[in-house]
């Protein structure tokens, strides 16, 4: 049996325990059909000799219902079932509108119920596996794409310059696979946001920094510049987790940008505003030292870098 879903608010298949409202069709347990529809079904819509199997209402105030009559053919004394379009319109007792409420309600009800023990489910299992893998970075990956979508509207409050900026920050997410062949996911690099960006131009870094490290990619083009580059870590993941299990449960909504680089990130190149002691020239020096020597794997150009590897064929 198959009816057209167009323009229907709710339609419940009883013979497959379907029930769908607003687009979304959900496949109900037989716990919840029996402990919370069956009830409103029986015995008045659905009964044993007159099973219900479709009820439909439509966004028009329009309805159909279809049930199945157990009837006895007297003239070959066998017992059939009939399929029949019922009409409760006039029957006092058939209130169309209650059961099309009341099965709204059940029906949101359990998809609360089931996405929030699915959400359980998967967070139990993110927490088992505390780690970032492959598949988790694909999702950080388009949760990223999807928080800068705004940006590219012809209503984004950005300027035409830093759209600009935001168009290199999404290809430059989309082209990750060609751009790295990372060894393993914490090898990913992924850029800063352009609003990070102008802000550490417009932020007031002691000269004591600029002097002994220098302008840490502020003079640099954006994405120019190791210090424009992030590695995620399982801290990265726990800002994301939230996300992750409504990803894969339904799609999620844009949220803001994560926030809190220092605790969620491994910068490739820190941005340093102040040193702890500056008073102090040999601490300093000491600070400074451990900087380069963290800094040393990546004292070329980032971008550079990843060209020449493309160049001689190493990615």
């Amino acid at each position: 049996m198959a009816t057209a879903t167009k323009n229907v608010d709710i339609y419940l298949n009883a013979l497959d325990r379907t029930i769908q409202y607003k687009g979304v069709q959900k496949q109900i347990t037989d716990s919840y059909w029996e402990s919370d529809i069956s009830p409103l079904l029986y015995p008045l819509w659905d009964s044993a000799k007159d099973k219900l199997e479709m009820f439909v209402y439509r966004l028009d105030d329009t309805f159909l219902v279809q049930r199945n009559k157990y009837k006895k053919n007297f003239k070959t004394n066998t017992n059939t079932w009939v399929a029949y379009e019922f009409d409760p319109t006039g029957i006092a007792e058939y209130d169309v509108t209650d059961l099309r409420d009341k099965l709204k309600e059940k029906f949101v009800e359990f998809r609360e119920v089931e996405e929030d023990t699915y959400e359980k489910a998967v967070q139990t299992e993110y927490a088992r596996t505390n780690s970032l893998t492959w598949d988790k970075v694909k999702v950080v990956r388009r949760f990223l794409l999807q928080d800068s979508d705004y940006t590219q509207m012809t209503d984004s409050p950005c300027s035409d310059a830093d759209k600009l900026l935001w168009k290199k920050y999404r290809q430059y997410i989309r082209d990750l696979p060609t751009l790295q062949a990372a060894a393993s996911p914490f090898d990913v690099v992924l850029p800063i946001t352009p609003d990070e960006y102008n802000e550490r131009k417009s932020l007031a870094v002691d000269q004591i920094v600029v002097d002994k490290i220098g302008l840490q990619g502020t003079d640099k083009d954006y994405l120019d510049s190791s210090y424009h580059f992030w590695k995620m870590t399982t801290s990265t993941l726990n800002s994301f987790a939230q996300r992750m299990v409504l990803y894969i449960a339904a799609r999620t909504s844009v949220i803001a940008p994560i926030s809190g680089i220092e605790t969620q990130r491994v910068m490739v190149s820190p941005f340093h505003k102040s040193f702890n002691n500056p008073n102090n020239p040999e601490a300093t020096d000491e600070i400074v030292n451990e900087i380069n020597a963290n800094n040393a794997k990546v004292n070329r150009d980032f971008i550079e870098d990843l060209l020449d590897k493309i160049e001689n064929g190493e990615l």
